[in-house]
């Protein structure tokens, strides 16, 4: 459908001289008929802000009319609701959106229609609204990312992420969109707009509000709400993964990744469910094929772990170093292992378990802390 633009007008009628059989004429030159439509459509879907749409209405200023007739019809000429009426027409109607038999009329444009007769008329004096819409739907919105998986690690290779965003509204037009990027823990990281990116190209460094770069092999979901102009809203969703990152640090290089879930409390990521367990072993094979990569250094593999009575010292350097430190060292162990087998052979493989003691957010983050659990590999010459 062609984008259509809506206006309102006043239609000014000025009648002459009609005659009735065996009477002397009547004079309705002074006479004014007018009617105007007052706003752009409705959307009668309930929420409260354009569920109705006003008319006003001017007609017999002089002479009462015998009988009036208002109509909605649609592009096809079908009158969808009638509401007749004798003496005097209102000079305010408001119509909800619904049809003569009380569903709501279909999308698309109408006009609302005025008929007069006055005494003496056998054919009335007919004048029309401009057009006005009935929008039931939010915008059509799309996601589309730029090919290649997203590396925002400053090695120039999609250290950034292209994101196409579109949405159109036939009828009403798009008042407004956000697109949200949320992590895996479903916590909003990073959002966007059509007021700062009016032509839809977003162009991300993969930095989350915090100025915190995403994680290695993460998923990530973007999330597109638009708003038309007569408040109907829509949804759309694509889904995203992320590289391995590879930091470089002076002479060492560094992988941080929070992807792998463990059974609580266990060093199993195996019996953790068939959905997590299929994106552990995905993580796991890409790890190793970014390992290969790097034959000639040597490989630390960190654990690190949760407190959860980080708020009380004396507890929780006892949960430290009787929970934590085991745990972490053995899921670092059983890490290294399923690389080994993925034929990951570096000149030398270790693994250490650093428990709670070097947490990247505060423990106090409840929406957060999670990224403290994690495996981390330290690779040097």
């Amino acid at each position: 459908m062609k984008k259509i633009t809506l206006l309102t007008f006043a239609v000014l009628f000025v009648f002459g001289c009609k005659t009735t059989p065996e009477t002397e004429p009547v004079d309705y030159s002074d006479e004014i008929v007018l009617i105007q439509v007052k706003g752009p459509g409705v959307a009668p879907t309930g929420n409260g802000l354009h569920d109705e749409i006003e008319f006003q209405i001017l007609a017999g200023t002089n002479h009462t009319p015998e009988k009036w007739l208002l109509e909605i019809v649609d592009e096809q000429e079908n009158a969808v609701r009638k509401v007749p009426g004798k003496g005097s027409a209102p000079q305010l109607w408001s119509w909800d959106g619904k049809t003569d038999n009380g569903k709501t009329a279909p999308d698309g444009l109408y006009r609302g229609r005025l008929s007069i007769w006055f005494s003496g008329m056998s054919e009335p004096f007919i004048q029309e609204t401009a057009g006005f819409v009935v929008d039931t739907t939010g915008p059509e919105g799309s996601i589309a990312f730029a090919e290649g998986l997203f590396s925002p690690d400053e090695d120039g290779i999609n250290d950034t992420i292209e994101i196409t965003v579109s949405a159109k509204d036939d009828l009403s037009g798009v008042q407004s969109w956000t697109l949200d990027i949320y992590d895996s823990h479903d916590a909003m990281i990073k959002s966007f707009n059509s007021e700062s990116n009016k032509s839809g190209a977003i162009v991300w460094d993969g930095t989350d509000n915090g100025r915190v770069v995403v994680g290695s092999a993460a998923d990530y979901r973007a999330v597109l709400r638009a708003l038309d102009n007569l408040g109907n809203s829509s949804l759309a969703e694509e889904s995203f993964s992320t590289d391995i990152l590879v930091w470089k640090e002076g002479d060492t290089f560094r992988i941080r990744v929070n992807s792998i879930t463990f059974k609580p409390y266990r060093a199993d990521f195996l019996d953790v469910g068939d959905e997590q367990r299929l994106s552990n072993l995905e993580t796991l094979d890409l790890l190793a094929e970014k390992l290969k990569k790097f034959p000639d250094h040597r490989i630390t593999v960190e654990g690190h772990a949760v407190s959860v009575f980080w708020n009380n010292p004396v507890k929780a350097e006892k949960e430290n170093r009787e929970v934590l430190l085991p745990l972490s060292e053995a899921r670092a162990r059983i890490v290294l292992e399923a690389l080994q087998e993925r034929g990951v052979n570096a000149v030398s493989m270790d693994y250490v378990g650093m428990g709670a003691i070097r947490p990247i957010v505060p423990f106090s983050d409840l929406q957060n802390r999670w990224k403290n659990r994690r495996v981390v590999f330290i690779l040097k010459k």
